[in-house]
């Protein structure tokens, strides 16, 4: 048997290195010049993970997609004497910058808002809300390679709603708040009953329920696809649930972002401005 000197070792390449997530690399073991190497065993650790994924082998290569960076070990002999030898496998994140954000706008109806408002909030308001699913079609479970059995992302898994509610009860001919408003002579700049129809078109608009940019739905909508998709797009896990809980966390900071920018202007750090109209008399 051939003397292995201590500082001899198995070399260890992965093809490409960095590689794009969701790629495909190939890393083998080669042994010193003049040595023979017997493999058995690969294993990858990552601080991504939970636990080190190993693969009992006697191959010189192993392959397949890969979605966290970490470290690839090879363990086997040379010439008879146990050995080891690793490499860092740089994974780089992709461009989600034109994924989107699956967005619902509905109007509750009836809106469950009073027939006789105090204030301008009751006669439309919109609850932006944001949650982290994962239905199949957003990630993808890795065959075979480093990453075996490690769940990562092919789509946004985060769905988002907008529900809009307008009082189209209050806001109509004959109702209470209608027959508030002065019929006409009103002071200056203050509404009459002429004005209470007209006013939920500017409701429908200001809530966003037509999507229109600078509504309430429409900032919450744009500020989410400019946030959350490059947000979630390294999460990976070794379960579903797992999956669930760190899209979540990677997700949480930009849906509250995109919240506090589609409340109304002047309030906190909301973008969307009051809609330009005269102020009625509530109750």
């Amino acid at each position: 048997m051939s003397f292995v000197p201590l500082q001899d070792s198995i070399t260890v390449t992965c093809t490409p290195n960095p590689v794009t997530r969701g790629s495909t690399v190939n890393c083998t073991g080669t042994p010193p010049q003049g040595v023979s190497l017997s493999m058995n065993e690969w294993r990858f650790e990552s601080q991504g993970l939970t636990t080190p994924i190993s693969h009992l082998s006697t191959a010189t290569s192993w392959f397949g997609t890969v979605a966290v960076s970490g470290n690839v070990r090879a363990n086997g002999d040379l010439d008879g004497a146990p050995s080891t030898g690793s490499t860092f496998l740089t994974v780089n994140d992709r461009d989600w910058s034109q994924k989107t954000v699956p967005h619902q706008v509905t109007e509750i109806q009836p809106s469950g808002l009073p027939t006789r408002p105090i204030r301008v909030g009751e006669l439309g308001n919109i609850a932006n809300l944001a949650g982290t699913l994962a239905p199949p079609e957003s990630f993808s479970i890795i065959p075979s390679g480093p990453n075996k059995d490690v769940l990562y992302l092919v789509e946004v898994p985060v769905h988002a709603l907008s529900q809009i509610r307008i009082n189209r009860v209050a806001l109509s001919v004959g109702s209470d708040f209608h027959n508030r408003q002065p019929k006409k002579n009103a002071p200056t700049g203050k509404c009459v009953q002429a004005d209470v129809v007209p006013f939920v078109p500017v409701v429908e608009a200001h809530e966003g329920l037509g999507l229109q940019p600078a509504s309430h739905a429409g900032v919450f909508r744009t500020q989410l696809n400019r946030r959350v998709p490059q947000s979630v797009e390294a999460v990976v896990a070794q379960d579903l649930s797992e999956l669930i809980t760190r899209g979540e966390s990677a997700s949480q900071g930009p849906i509250a972002t995109a919240q506090d920018l589609a409340g109304d202007a002047g309030n906190g750090n909301g973008t969307v401005p009051a809609p330009v109209y005269c102020p009625f008399k509530y109750f």
